[in-house]
């Protein structure tokens, strides 16, 4: 049985193998990962279950829904662009997983994980795309509809192989340093996440159509 360490225990262990600028450094980040895999499952538990789920959506609230999903797809692209852009833009310093490079020491392990985070960079090439032209900015299109159709279409299995890779270069870190390696695809939400709210959702439809059948036709 694994031992559930806290936040402060697995940062300290972090330092301890790693050394403070690459154990701190690899922390924040990791929480960062941890972060978007589970934006990313409920973005999946809401709108990529199910027909019957999407239905149950749309009926209990259609353009909320609606705004939500691009919202969720919008913010997820957003997280895996931050985590893969370069470690400087503009002459300012992004917190991004190419800022562990420089601080791992050992030189073959620094050009596998060189070498995962520029898979990663490609892998995400679409998200940074879809942020340049529809999320950051809105280019300015040189015919009607041209802006939409030159973009690099984006889908939920983009998304999976981003966060593939990305776990492989955070994993390769991991298990040489702490030989263990972290389950970010099968991370914990917490408590009121989107379990809470279909629970309240069904409660709420399930009453709306009871009225619907006892009301009189007008």
């Amino acid at each position: 049985m694994g031992v559930e360490l806290s936040p402060q225990e697995i940062r300290a262990a972090a330092i301890e193998a790693m050394g403070p600028s690459l154990g701190n450094l690899y922390d924040i980040l990791s929480n960062q990962v941890s972060w978007v895999h589970l934006k990313w499952q409920e973005y999946r538990a809401l709108f990529g279950t199910t027909q019957e789920r999407i239905n149950f959506l749309n009926e209990a609230a259609p353009a909320f829904f609606g705004d939500l999903q691009d919202m969720f797809w919008n913010d997820v692209l957003l997280h895996l662009c931050r985590l893969t852009d370069p470690p400087k833009s503009g002459g300012k310093p992004n917190l991004t997983i190419a800022c562990l490079l420089p601080l791992i020491e050992d030189a073959d392990m620094r050009e596998r994980a060189n070498g995962l985070f520029g898979l990663a960079n490609d892998r995400t090439r679409f998200a940074r795309e879809w942020r340049n032209r529809r999320v950051a900015h809105r280019e300015f299109p040189g015919a009607v509809g041209a802006d939409t159709r030159s973009i690099t279409p984006g889908s939920r299995q983009n998304v999976e192989d981003a966060l593939a890779v990305i776990r492989s270069m955070m994993n390769c870190i991991e298990i040489h340093y702490l030989k263990s390696s972290v389950m970010y695809e099968h991370s914990i939400g917490a408590l009121g996440g989107v379990d809470a709210l279909l629970r309240c959702l069904e409660k709420g439809v399930e009453e709306r159509r009871s009225r619907r059948k006892i009301l009189p036709p007008a």
